[in-house]
């Protein structure tokens, strides 16, 4: 399995295989190469154009968390009504 890992502090990247560093290159190598990449299989000339930002959907994990959490809510209200609509038929 491949992994692609950022060193901040040199500006590198380094391909890893099994955990084992088997390509590095600069950042702006990197992007050369990711483009030259993208070219070659997908045939067309597209251009990775931000290639130094991260965690584009920033808060998008706080919205899904949100939103997990009101639903269990709902269904923990769903069930102590049912339960007591159950105990009202007993």
């Amino acid at each position: 399995m491949f992994k692609i890992k950022k060193d901040k502090y040199r500006q590198r990247f380094e391909i890893l295989q099994d955990g084992i560093p088997v390509f590095t290159c600069q950042v702006s190598q990197f992007i050369d190469l990711s483009n030259a990449i993208v070219k070659y299989v997908v045939g067309k000339d597209y251009i990775i154009s931000l290639p130094d930002r991260q965690a584009t959907a920033n808060g998008y994990g706080k919205y899904h968390f949100m939103k997990g959490f009101l639903l269990a809510g709902w269904h923990d209200i769903k069930k102590i009504f049912k339960r007591e609509k159950d105990e009202v038929k007993s």
